[in-house]
């Protein structure tokens, strides 16, 4: 009801499409095949489908309730970056919500590129009440980076395919 009254108040909105058990996700996957005005559905891996057990449960009812949209689907999703690739093969645009920066930079560390693909954090001690604006700005750009090349980036293609 309350996408319903957020759509037709002309505000953007992404449905979020939650469950537990299978028939839930397919009571989700008629309602939202029945109703074409929703093409944004949100998630979270944070909670319950962070839970190494229960991930790969929760990316196969997406994926299904994708394929049964009958159309093009994007998502919103929070948590565990690790499922952004499973999820750009079954949503036209995976749009990644990044909340960690703020927590490392509150928290004095800095982010320190290991390559392209991976990143560290170590401790970066500030006097108290300094301002940490720069160290924030610093943390987002190499978070960013981070994730685009990890997750983002199209793979090489293989050398071998190339070359035939």
């Amino acid at each position: 009801v309350v996408f319903a009254e957020f759509q037709l108040g002309g505000i953007a909105s992404a449905l979020h499409a939650h469950g537990r058990t299978e028939r839930d996700f397919s009571r989700w996957a008629y309602f939202i095949r029945e109703r074409p005005e929703i093409q944004i559905l949100s998630y979270e891996f944070i909670t319950g489908p962070a839970a190494k057990a229960r991930t790969l449960f929760h990316l196969q009812q997406l994926a299904m309730i994708s394929k049964m949209a009958g159309r093009d689907l994007d998502i919103i999703i929070r948590g565990k970056p690790e499922v952004i690739p499973f999820l750009r093969e079954h949503f036209r645009r995976v749009i990644y919500i990044e909340s960690g920066t703020f927590v490392k930079t509150i928290n004095r560390q800095r982010a320190e590129r290991v390559g392209n693909r991976s990143l560290a954090w170590s401790t970066m001690p500030t006097d108290p009440g300094a301002p940490v604006d720069s160290l924030f700005q610093h943390n987002a750009r190499e978070r960013i980076a981070y994730l685009r090349n990890k997750f983002y980036m199209d793979p090489e293609p293989d050398p071998v395919s190339r070359v035939a």
